[in-house]
């Protein structure tokens, strides 16, 4: 029992000393390119992603963000895309220099498939969990590897999940 208390009391301290303050600004995000091609003589599907993240601190390790993302895939004359925008949070906890953080986010997403003969446009509103590791490249710059879970709270059938590799900028106002 008094090497449990030990170990909280240990993590909470860190928590406290290596926090993120209130008044931090944070910028960050992630990026990605990938081509598959599932027979030598098909064309690549080709995917790029980014999404930027804008957070503030109000509290200590508790940050409100504002969360974007674009997605756009083409494979020969058929090609898709994915606008979205939202609001989330996130908790980070302190390990040292290093940092976990786990959030929630809501999405409204716009998917557009163009094809030769038609085009289509869906609308959703989506959810998001996430949770990460921050390393230290810098003071203030972080290595971001985190993994992502969406899904649609309009239609049970849309889910996404993702690993994910980016930099986090964090900088006191």
């Amino acid at each position: 029992m008094k090497k449990a208390f030990l170990i909280i009391f240990i993590s909470l301290f860190a928590t406290v000393v290596f926090a993120f303050p209130a008044g931090s600004f944070n910028l960050g995000g992630q990026a990605s390119f990938s081509s598959q091609k599932g027979v030598s003589d098909a064309s690549a599907l080709n995917t790029l992603s980014l999404s930027p993240t804008i957070g503030y601190f109000f509290k200590n390790n508790l940050s409100t963000d504002l969360l974007f993302a674009y997605t756009s895939s083409s494979q020969a004359k058929v090609k898709h895309e994915l606008v979205a925008y939202g609001i989330g949070t996130r908790y980070f906890l302190g390990m040292g220099n290093n940092k976990l953080y786990a959030g929630l986010g809501l999405f409204r997403e716009y998917k557009t498939y163009k094809l030769p003969s038609w085009d289509k446009t869906e609308k959703l509103t989506c959810m998001s969990a996430k949770a990460g590791f921050l390393l230290p490249l810098s003071e203030s710059v972080y290595l971001d590897l985190g993994t992502i879970f969406d899904f649609s709270i309009q239609y049970e059938e849309y889910t996404n999940f993702g690993i994910n590799l980016g930099l986090q900028v964090f900088k006191p106002l």
